[in-house]
């Protein structure tokens, strides 16, 4: 396992922004990485994510991955998994 660095918060979104429990999860994340001398990311799917990605940003995580299409605008169980 010492090959797996850092820590990944998926991030949840609720009505178009990040939901409450993703912003506590990168102010846990920040404190944890910090600690371990780590990088914290976040992945976010949806629809324009742009400004969310940057909002992630200012609340801590080093990295942000988007994964953008119309498809992923409306949460379903199989485009997500």
């Amino acid at each position: 396992m010492t090959e797996y660095k850092g820590v990944l918060v998926c991030g949840e979104l609720v009505n178009g922004e990040l939901a409450a429990t993703t912003k506590e999860l990168l102010t846990i994340g920040r404190k944890l990485t910090d600690e371990l001398g780590e990088e914290l990311s976040v992945l976010l799917m949806g629809e324009s994510l742009q400004d969310l990605g940057k909002t992630a940003i200012t609340l801590g995580a080093d990295k942000v991955y988007l994964a953008e299409h119309s498809l992923l605008a409306q949460y379903h169980p199989d485009c997500y998994t």
